[in-house]
């Protein structure tokens, strides 16, 4: 298995971009979602699920702990912006703030928001985007402590810190839908960081950690991408 892509996203949601190499510690990428938009017509932090007009944006660092935002029309606004958080809710058509990530222990800004329907099956349904006919995902495998929360506390992440797609699995995608435009940008904004490189008839055994180690190894870079470990991590 060779990692041919590394991705990052600066904002929870937003396209983000391909870069060089990655740092990982106990999170997964450093200055990967380290920023988010918050709900402010029905409360806590919000992705695409919720408000999917977030998926237009794109997102990078410009500095530490400064992230660019390139809106629908082509114009940009920083974090560091006086009107960031009214440009952002304009080309929204929803009001919202940009906020930081914050510390573990701040549990009140990690708290979940209000949900649009009283429906709790219709509310699952919505935020998996599943129709009625089509089955739930295996809960078992998410942590408990996202039922309250929009994420595990301490991160922007919906789940997991770090995901891996083969480049046969997208090709399998677009293969099954002829008639969508399966574009990696589009399919890494979901969570995937690194994008590899597999014999499109194999199935890959190892399964990514949050440490970035498969069946405790670490993934190997190829020429052109990195990926380290934080030292301490």
């Amino acid at each position: 298995m060779q990692v041919s892509q590394l991705w990052r996203y600066p904002v929870k949601s937003m396209v983000g971009g391909r870069v060089d190499s990655i740092v990982l510690d106990e999170l997964g990428v450093v200055g990967d979602r380290t920023w988010a938009v918050r709900d402010l017509e029905r409360g806590g932090i919000r992705g695409a699920k919720k408000i999917g007009s977030v998926m237009r944006l794109a997102a990078r660092d410009v500095d530490v702990g400064e992230v660019e935002i390139t809106l629908p029309v082509g114009s940009s606004v920083r974090t560091t912006d006086e009107d960031v958080d009214e440009r952002v809710s304009a080309a929204l058509d929803h009001r919202v703030r940009l906020e930081a990530l914050r510390p573990a222990d701040d549990l009140e800004h990690y708290r979940r928001g209000a949900p649009d329907s009283d429906d709790v099956v219709a509310e699952l349904r919505g935020i998996f985007g599943r129709e009625d006919d089509e089955p739930f995902p295996d809960f078992s495998v998410f942590p408990p402590i996202i039922a309250e929360y929009e994420s595990p506390p301490g991160t922007y992440y919906d789940v997991f810190p770090l995901m891996v797609m083969s480049e046969a699995a997208l090709a399998a995608l677009g293969a099954a839908l002829p008639d969508s435009n399966v574009d990696i940008r589009r399919s890494a904004r979901r969570s995937w960081s690194t994008p590899v490189t597999t014999a499109p008839a194999l199935r890959p055994r190892a399964t990514p950690s949050s440490t970035g180690s498969a069946n405790g190894r670490r993934l190997a870079p190829s020429r052109s991408s990195s990926v380290r470990r934080a030292r301490g991590a």
